[in-house]
């Protein structure tokens, strides 16, 4: 469901959080994953952050509701905690720690500076608001529903809060959606009806739109992009299926003429549920939580466990066969194992990796690669590598 990533740590070392409240430590994502449960609770974790090297998370049974800090999951502090009541969001901002919650019939955000105790209290119009963002004191209030494109707005000084009423009217009248990233841009929306464009509201609750391909239907479900990101450049993460390919996608805002240069297609996955970077390599480097259980690590680096086994001789030991080799019009590789693929990656003759999957369990595998440009490819497949091409 979630991804909890340390802004200090390597993008293949990161936290994962599951549909059955648990947290699971991921380490040496990069060749031979190492999963470890952390945590567990008989409940739900709604949301999840990292700041300073300490990762907070909120959890909902069923009669409480806690905000949860930790260093390194051996020692829990409870920073928060509420009966009969829910937690269905949190902020950190400039060192204060702003909590939403309800009770069913009415909600409040709660606040204090981080490592206080003295919370102080502010009521919200209405429960249905289920969601906050908060910049520079502002707090926006806004809901998860398909039909409702409202915006509440206040500063934390002021007892009234405010409608944005201009950004609702840009949408059409009767379905709408609001969802959220974080970073320079605070909130997006989008409407359905209006398919080629996606609606983008800054923190100073100025709206702008983007223009996107006419092809490609409900584009929205999770973007991610840096703070300093080139709309006219660079790739952003999206999640969810296009029209003619269930599959996650990348994809590129500023129309160059060319559906298949603007698209990048992950057919491993229906949707990339979570996306989340460490913001620390050159490239932007990113891990996502697909659909099925799948894990996808995107536009990183070779990891330093990549660069210690670069010298791998090709085709010694290898006990798998593929086909065919070179890959002409198809669309697939065949692969045929001596043992259980654990493991698979597809990178290209720079390094760069395009492609992993892991805990396959299977010794026949069928892998689609119809999103591969022509060129020099190397497949690992537990550990050993051999090369193919693609006409």
């Amino acid at each position: 469901n979630n991804v909890l990533l340390d802004p200090d740590s390597p993008i293949e070392n990161f936290y994962l959080i599951t549909d059955v409240g648990e947290i699971l430590k991921v380490e040496n994502m990069g060749l031979d994953p190492i999963v470890q449960r952390v945590f567990v609770y008989d409940g739900e974790i709604t949301e999840a952050e990292s700041e300073g090297g300490t990762h907070y998370f909120s959890v909902v049974g069923e009669t409480e509701t806690m905000l949860l800090a930790t260093t390194d999951f051996i020692g829990l502090d409870t920073i928060y905690q509420e009966n009969n009541a829910e937690i269905t969001d949190f902020r950190l901002d400039r060192g204060k720690l702003y909590i939403l919650s309800n009770n069913g019939t009415e909600g409040k955000i709660s606040y204090t500076q981080i490592g206080e105790k003295n919370w102080k209290e502010k009521d919200i119009p209405s429960p249905e608001f289920n969601r906050l963002f908060v910049m520079d004191s502002q707090m926006v209030l806004f809901k998860y529903l398909a039909d409702d494109a409202t915006l509440l707005y206040t500063n934390i000084d002021d007892k009234e809060w405010k409608e944005k009423n201009n950004f609702l009217q840009e949408f059409y009248k009767g379905y709408a959606g609001i969802e959220e990233i974080k970073g320079i841009i605070s909130i997006y929306g989008y409407s359905l009806y209006d398919v080629n464009s996606v609606y983008f509201v800054n923190t100073s609750l100025d709206y702008f739109k983007v223009r996107v391909s006419t092809n490609h239907y409900n584009v929205i479900n999770d973007v991610y992009f840096e703070k300093n990101f080139d709309f006219d450049k660079e790739n952003i993460h999206v999640g969810n299926y296009l029209n003619d390919c269930e599959c996650a996608f990348l994809f590129r805002f500023s129309f160059n003429g060319d559906i298949e240069q603007n698209v990048f297609k992950f057919l491993q996955t229906k949707s990339l549920n979570k996306i989340k970077s460490n913001k620390r390599a050159k490239n932007i480097q990113a891990v996502a939580v697909g659909t099925d259980g799948m894990i996808l690590l995107i536009n990183r680096s070779r990891t330093d466990i990549e660069e210690d086994n670069k010298d791998i001789k090709l085709d010694k030991k290898a006990n798998f066969t593929i086909f065919p080799n070179p890959v002409g019009n198809q669309s697939e590789l065949n692969i045929e194992s001596e043992e259980i693929i654990n493991s698979l990656s597809i990178t290209d003759i720079s390094g760069k990796q395009s492609l992993y999957i892991y805990q396959i369990g299977q010794t026949n595998y069928t892998l689609p690669i119809s999103n591969l440009a022509s060129g020099v490819y190397f497949i690992t497949i537990n550990g050993v590598s051999k090369k193919f091409v693609v006409e």
